[in-house]
């Protein structure tokens, strides 16, 4: 687990009333789970932005090269706020209790890009952010559930079967009974 995943762990806490300290606790959360993931990162994000945001950090947002870049480039994501994955909604940073949930879920999905699994999880549990299937897919759909081991199906084959019954298809697109929302 990550320093900034703990935070964003303890933000949701916080604003659920888990640990004591409320929203305010929740903010404090939220901000230091953003500035961990942009720090855990730090040496890749100052390559890429040097090299790909460089020029319009100084042309567009006044960066002058004697700041860190990612520092920077964080205190303007915090100032400015975000776009969602898919650009159509726009998610302020400042944090608002009457969408805390959201943007902690957004955030924590972020945070997650290296842990591609623990992403999903995330998406899985929130429902955050929106995610549109890849246009020349496999599957129409953003898969929902992993499926049976193969051994599965020679070592336990009677229960598999049950399951399967009881489930649907073994497919990754079958909803697991947990399912609550449509998938999103």
């Amino acid at each position: 687990m990550s320093y900034a995943e703990l935070q964003f762990i303890l933000a949701e806490a916080a604003h659920k009333g888990y640990i004591g300290g409320g929203d305010a606790a929740a903010e404090t959360f939220y901000l230091e789970g953003i500035a961990a993931s942009y720090n855990q990162n730090h040496d890749y994000f100052a390559t890429v932005l040097e090299d790909v945001w460089g020029a319009t950090f100084e042309s567009q947002l006044g960066w002058d090269g004697s700041q860190d870049i990612v520092e920077f480039a964080l205190e303007n994501y915090v100032a400015n706020g975000a776009h969602t994955y898919d650009k159509s909604n726009y998610i302020p940073v400042t944090y608002d209790p009457a969408n805390a949930m959201e943007q902690i879920a957004y955030e924590r999905w972020v945070a997650g890009f290296d842990q591609g699994l623990q992403s999903w999880f995330e998406w899985r549990r929130t429902g955050v952010p929106t995610l549109t299937p890849a246009e020349d897919g496999v599957i129409s759909s953003i898969p929902v559930r992993s499926t049976y081991p193969s051994d599965e199906y020679s070592r336990n084959k009677t229960n598999l079967d049950a399951a399967i019954a009881n489930q649907g298809a073994d497919e990754l697109t079958t909803p697991v009974w947990w399912d609550v929302e449509p998938t999103k």
